[in-house]
């Protein structure tokens, strides 16, 4: 029996076409070919952040090195639509990865997603995203039926605990808070 030789052919594989515009989050890295990986950071709402990046890949996340330069990029997220922010920037890209801070600022507490887009290339959506009320801020009083007997106890009135943007500070809880509050008319109470 004798040996054999031969020659191997190594094939160089290179990225499809630009397909998706990937975002990053905080707490996640990108990795060409795979994609992000990592647990996404939740955020507090109203307090601005930075998107760690954009890239521009293939419909298998490879990464298109020639998506390079200035681009106009919008990226935005759900939300009711007085919440709802969306962003239009320019954006720098080198080798397929923005190189602009993209500082990012959501105000309803809830969960949600961040999607690209440059007017032709868009989406996946990110990873979901949690967004936390904020500090304390306010309280809002439930709806009073009216009318109301002058020297008579109003009951049923419920106080809820909020950030500055109107959502619900849910940590605030438990028995023994005090609230104070007045009105017009000498209204006072505790």
């Amino acid at each position: 029996s004798g040996s054999k030789t031969g020659t191997t052919t190594i094939a160089t594989i290179n990225p499809g076409t630009v397909a998706r515009l990937v975002v990053t989050l905080p707490g996640q890295t990108f990795t060409s070919g795979a994609g992000n990986s990592g647990t996404v950071t939740g955020q507090t709402a109203g307090t601005a952040f930075n998107i760690v990046s954009i890239t521009a890949t293939d419909a298998n996340n490879n990464t298109i090195t020639s998506y390079s330069g200035a681009k106009t990029i919008s990226y935005s997220g759900p939300g009711s639509a007085l919440n709802a922010p969306s962003y239009t920037t320019a954006v720098s890209f080198t080798n397929g990865q923005s190189t602009t801070a993209l500082a990012t600022t959501l105000t309803k507490a809830e969960t949600t997603t961040i999607t690209a887009s440059d007017g032709t290339i868009s989406g996946p959506a990110s990873s979901s995203l949690t967004v936390n009320a904020g500090a304390l801020d306010h309280f809002a009083i439930s709806s009073i039926s009216s009318p109301q007997t002058a020297g008579t106890a109003i009951t049923g009135i419920t106080l809820t605990a909020q950030d500055v943007n109107n959502n619900t500070v849910t940590s605030f809880t438990g028995a023994g808070n005090t609230v104070t509050y007045s009105g017009t008319a000498g209204i006072t109470g505790t």
